[in-house]
């Protein structure tokens, strides 16, 4: 049964976006009699469509069910600015692998640093393919993004962060010894650019409360990191 997601609930009924209403009656043709899910950011909801009008649908509830698939931690992956597409296919898979978040930030390596235009731009992109990749997996509470931040940031946030795990060429550590104590925490996740971290990055990243971990014997591309990084998690935290 087609998913979409409901802007407004109440006890009996949903309303659509204008967007989604208009996916729904003008792209996927459903009219009024037809049923479908709505997902409140909690609940599954089945429904029936009373008004499909493509400037806002309204359906009726017939059944609620909790949504399965919505992540069970909290989990926020950092990845330094790559070329967009890398950060675009990272933030799909990292919604689908049950990330709470997806943040890009600016180190010094950063082949493409996006000015201000750019970076709003980038924002808006992430959002829309977290929206995509929300629908595609099953699970209805969204995934925050938000355009890059700077080093200082970041180092400021994982300073707040109860674990965070750093993928790190020379690191020895691997990522289930580092795990062991990670249910029920707060956990960042940060993967650098192509051409990784400069030392003093590196050194002030671990003085912030990191752990260096390793992701195995081969260089991947930042991308693979990032994705292999959030899978191992999701799969050690039961996410």
């Amino acid at each position: 049964m087609k998913r979409f997601f409901a802007e407004q609930t109440e006890e009996n009924f949903v309303l659509f976006s204008k967007e989604e209403s208009n996916h729904i009656v003008r792209v996927i043709r459903m009219r009024e009699g037809d049923e479908l899910i709505a997902a409140d950011g909690k609940f599954d909801l089945h429904c029936r469509i009373t008004e499909a009008d493509p400037m806002c649908v309204r359906a009726e509830i017939l059944s609620r069910t909790e949504n399965r698939a919505n992540p069970k931690a909290d989990i926020t992956l950092y990845m330094a600015c790559s070329k967009s597409d890398k950060l675009e296919l990272a933030a799909q898979k990292a919604c689908e692998l049950g990330a709470s978040a997806f943040v890009p930030f600016i180190s010094k390596r950063c082949v493409k640093v996006p000015d201000a235009k750019s970076a709003e731009k980038l924002a808006g992109r992430l959002d829309r393919i977290a929206f995509e990749a929300l629908k595609q997996c099953g699970r209805n509470i969204p995934m925050h993004t938000e355009k890059p931040i700077s080093f200082r940031e970041l180092l400021s946030r994982i300073s707040e962060t109860d674990l965070v795990l750093f993928a790190y060429e020379a690191a020895e550590e691997s990522l289930r010894e580092a795990f062991t104590e990670a249910k029920g925490k707060k956990i960042a996740l940060i993967v650098g650019c192509e051409g990784g971290f400069e030392e003093k990055e590196a050194e002030e990243i671990v003085a912030a409360g990191a752990k260096q971990v390793s992701l195995g014997s081969r260089i991947l591309r930042a991308e693979t990191a990032a994705i292999a990084l959030m899978a191992v998690a999701s799969y050690e935290l039961g996410n």
